[in-house]
């Protein structure tokens, strides 16, 4: 478990720069966000999915 390289993935996923400034981020909660969308960008013929 590496709490802290995960913290350090997450600031700059979200382009947050310190602690500070996540922690006024936005939660979203999402079941699965690595396929959300794709069906959408499939039938656009755009991104990953196409």
């Amino acid at each position: 478990l590496n709490l802290f390289g995960g913290l350090r993935t997450s600031l700059a996923t979200c382009g947050y720069a310190n602690i500070k400034e996540f922690q006024k981020a936005e939660v979203m909660i999402a079941p699965s966000l690595a396929t959300e969308g794709k069906a959408l960008q499939r039938a656009q013929g755009v991104g990953m999915g196409h």
